[in-house]
């Protein structure tokens, strides 16, 4: 959270899309705060993600398939040196309520380096050090999993959907069998 307002996920909807080469993942939360305040969401992901907002209605259209068609659910978890600089800004964009950032951290030396630059453009306090958040970027960075989204919001003290973000990432599946 980028202050001390108290904020909660009153809701939080996701489609998952997999073809063995590509995976979809549609997010969107209903938030609230104690306060009007901004929060950063920052979501791992296995490759570069493109980003978009998500179609109109894509959460009513997915549940509508799922009751024509009587899907049942699966679930399923999964885990996952060069002359690069330690933190590489790849992409920036205002998307309706979000202010979208990808970057690939290929070293945590100047990640918070990296994070307080990032907290001063967006006017937010920064701190000497972040343990907690450093110490899940080096658990990614050890499973090979470096790309991160930033996903800065306002949040009000009405409960609203934030509208629901669209992340495309390639799959690389090995097939085993011979």
């Amino acid at each position: 959270y980028a202050s001390d307002a108290r904020v909660s996920e009153e809701g939080q909807k996701a489609i998952i899309l997999h073809n063995y080469n590509e995976e979809v993942l549609i997010l969107g939360t209903d938030l609230k705060a104690d306060k009007s305040t901004g929060i950063i969401r920052f979501i791992p992901f296995p490759s570069e993600p493109t980003v978009k907002l998500a179609p109109d209605k894509s959460f009513e259209s997915i549940a509508a398939l799922l009751k024509s068609h009587e899907i049942k659910f699966v679930t399923q978890s999964k885990s996952g040196s060069s002359l690069q600089s330690d933190v590489e800004l790849r992409f920036n964009q205002k998307m309706g309520s979000h202010d979208i950032t990808i970057v690939k951290i290929n070293n945590t030396n100047r990640f918070r380096e990296w994070v307080n630059s990032y907290f001063k453009r967006k006017g937010l306090p920064i701190k000497d050090e972040y343990p907690d958040i450093e110490s899940v970027v080096n658990d990614y960075l050890s499973r090979g999993i470096n790309w991160f989204v930033l996903d800065y919001v306002d949040v009000s003290t009405e409960t609203k959907l934030i509208e629901p973000v669209e992340y495309l990432i390639n799959v690389f599946i090995s097939n085993s069998c011979s």
